[in-house]
């Protein structure tokens, strides 16, 4: 009988904090499971404006009575709500460039810098493999435009760290693509989708790549052919600017057409679900060009691409968020003219509750379909699932011997079943009439707004 009590003894942390009884612990992973993951992992206070406002300060003084004020407690929960809106590398580097690190608790410096490493780290195997596809195409006469991420990073931020990438966006010709697929597949990557059916409805390839990299994207555009805008993707060669990046030639968008981009792919593309970062570099990207930035060219420009709306929203929040100097006459001309205020509501809404950086992915299929023994492919699984110590306090910004790992533990069981939860309702429920399948209002409301055609099915 005794040993039987003991089994159902179960040690969630290093403080003799137990649990006795199966009972208390459902009672506490119902609590955990319905609670929101902010609360748990950072606490009840959201600190977002503060980073909002270290991401704006120019000079220590701007921002040293706000980080002065803050508690211990607050300190503590600093991290983990940075890494939630995914800005850590991002604040680490605003501190430091600030001489704000005097400030900060030493254990707050050190998980800040452990991520800003670790992005670094990461983005310079990045570049190298942004580096081989550049050198393999220029070798073969195709001409190659760096979008978004890859331009960026090492131009506008001058460090690679600062801009974590998923993927790598390179426009190309339409007349190279094939050419194109042919040396990707060469280089060992693999494509995604059905290539000859996406050439006629889309606007990229997508590759998925060899060993430990990340997916490729060749554009022959840069919006999706479906949307209500009328880019010229000949202007945009034309007046492309010839630089290196990571030491190797190739082309970027000019300042114009670059802000362009940013503004579509954020407002039209993703509804501002990523955040504040890509606000961030629209605000960038402008201080970095404002002595070159032609002004009425951009105007014209919205026109003709008939993108007045996301245009104006976009340049709109960042002049909100980080009071970027954008003229008064442009805002006016460009504002449309059934705009509201519910507008900026939805957008900020979006913002706010961003998609966090770098989230839990449910186990992959392959870890059990692919090569090696039962017993192996069953251990790989579970320590997918229930991952070692030291990732989980690398994931969370949790020091190893906090006992909010064991909190963390169950937030990560919590995510992948609600995830393979509601796939699997989605599976079942897939209907056009079902709510449970819509987008969420503010993102409806928001694209409906934007001219984007919800799909007749609500899938994401």
């Amino acid at each position: 009988m005794c040993s039987t009590n003991k089994k159902h003894r179960l040690i969630i942390s290093e403080n003799s904090v137990t649990v006795t009884g199966m009972n208390r612990f459902v009672g506490l992973f119902t609590e955990i499971l319905r609670a929101d993951k902010r609360e748990i992992l950072q606490g009840s206070q959201d600190i977002f404006p503060l980073f909002t406002e270290i991401l704006r300060a120019e000079k220590r003084e701007d921002i040293l009575g706000s980080l002065e004020n803050l508690t211990l407690a607050e300190w503590d929960e600093f991290p983990g709500q940075a890494r939630y809106y995914g800005l850590m590398p991002l604040v680490y580097h605003r501190l430091k460039s600030l001489h704000l690190e005097d400030i900060a608790p030493p254990d707050t410096m050190r998980a800040f810098q452990h991520r800003y490493l670790s992005s670094a780290a990461r983005n310079t195997l990045v570049f190298r493999q942004l580096s081989s596809i550049l050198k393999k195409f220029n070798s073969h006469d195709i001409c190659v435009i760096a979008l978004k991420g890859a331009h960026i990073a090492e131009e506008i931020h001058g460090n690679t760290a600062l801009r974590p990438m998923g993927d790598l966006d390179l426009l190309i010709r339409f007349n190279d693509l094939d050419k194109a697929d042919e040396l990707m597949v060469e280089m060992g990557y693999k494509p995604v989708e059905n290539r000859e059916y996406f050439r006629e409805i889309h606007y990229h390839l997508a590759y998925d790549p060899p060993q430990h990299k990340v997916r490729v994207e060749l554009h022959w555009d840069i919006i999706n052919p479906s949307s209500p805008f009328q880019v010229d993707t000949d202007g945009l060669w034309s007046r492309a600017r010839q630089t290196r990046i990571n030491d190797v030639d190739t082309a970027v968008l000019a300042p114009e057409d670059l802000i362009l981009h940013l503004c579509l792919h954020l407002a039209y593309s993703d509804a501002f679900v990523m955040g504040v970062k890509p606000l961030f570099d629209v605000d960038r990207t402008l201080r970095h060009f404002q002595d070159i930035f032609n002004w009425d060219n951009f105007y014209d420009r919205t026109l003709e691409w008939r993108a007045a709306k996301p245009v104006y929203l976009t340049l709109l929040m960042v002049n909100n968020y980080f009071r970027t100097e954008i003229p008064e006459e442009i805002l006016h001309r460009l504002k449309p003219g059934d705009f509201h205020d519910d507008v900026v509501g939805w957008t900020e809404r979006q913002i706010n509750t961003v998609v966090e950086e770098n989230p839990d992915r449910l186990p992959r299929v392959s870890l059990l379909t692919g090569p090696g023994t039962i017993p192996q492919k069953f251990t790989d699984l579970f320590r997918t699932i229930i991952p070692s110590r030291k990732f989980m306090s690398v994931r969370y910004s949790l020091p190893l011997n906090s006992p909010k790992l064991y909190v963390a533990y169950l937030d990560r069981l919590k995510t992948m079943f609600t995830k393979l939860f509601r796939n699997t309702l989605r599976g079942f429920h897939h209907t056009p009439g079902n709510p449970q399948n819509h987008p969420e209002p503010a993102k409806i409301s928001l694209e409906n707004w934007l001219g984007k055609e919800i799909s007749k099915d609500y899938r994401l």
